[in-house]
């Protein structure tokens, strides 16, 4: 190396060059820590996943907790690392139908979005979405609908390619107007939702098809409502 035939002519110049040695290889000695645990961060996600594909749930959702705990001390407890994980932890806390567990989740990971996500509101609709939700699935219309609404109103914002949460926000926007009784309202969320995912060529066409018969029925449009359940039913038995 260069270094090792430098000769300081000096003591400072000497000290000098020892600090800067001292400090190469304290970076150095940092990287590989960093390293280290970055690798065991990754390792304990994917766990995660094994544990939860094994059905092995709540052993799933406490290894999820420890790897956030992890991952917060190297990363920082509001990097956007975090998500995946934050993420599987929400969604299977919704499975297991824990939503008083799941709700500071869900606001962690939307707080992060919200931090790291200012310059592309679209990434916030995923969480947005799961916070409404999660009021859904207690009976909290009223509290979902401002999440719903937020999420709608920031997805048809987006130029260019249509977010594809948006249409998860406009299903689920219906479904809490359906529970509040304001048929009338649901239905252009509805038609608007189904025809995102029909041009999308989305898997679950048939879950919005279902709200709006349902919208249909009682709004009086029977004849529509009948074209929808028959189409229901045709989607239903296509489904392997």
């Amino acid at each position: 190396m260069v270094v090792s035939h430098f000769q300081p002519k000096s003591k400072k110049q000497y000290f000098l060059m020892m600090g800067i040695l001292g400090l190469v290889m304290v970076s150095m000695l940092y990287a590989m820590f960093f390293f280290r645990k970055e690798v065991k961060s990754l390792e304990a996600h994917d766990q995660v996943g094994v544990l939860y594909a094994r059905k092995k749930v709540p052993e799933a959702i406490a290894a999820a907790k420890e790897t956030l705990v992890a991952m917060g001390k190297v990363h920082g407890p509001e990097s956007s690392r975090l998500l995946p994980t934050l993420d599987a932890l929400i969604r299977m806390l919704l499975e297991q139908k824990q939503f008083t567990e799941a709700e500071p989740w869900c606001d962690r990971a939307l707080a992060i979005r919200e931090k790291v996500y200012t310059d592309e509101p679209s990434r916030l609709l995923f969480t947005l979405n799961q916070r409404a939700e999660l009021c859904l699935s207690q009976g909290s219309h009223d509290e979902a609908e401002p999440f719903c609404r937020r999420a709608v109103e920031i997805g048809s914002r987006v130029m260019g390619k249509v977010p594809p949460d948006l249409a998860t926000s406009l299903h689920l926007l219906g479904r809490i107007l359906i529970a509040q009784g304001k048929q009338g309202d649901a239905e252009a969320p509805l038609r608007r939702a189904l025809s995102l995912r029909e041009s999308a060529g989305h898997a679950d066409v048939a879950a919005v098809v279902e709200s709006l018969a349902i919208v249909c029925r009682k709004m009086g449009n029977v004849e529509e409502a009948k074209r929808l359940e028959e189409r229901l039913v045709s989607l239903r038995s296509k489904r392997p």
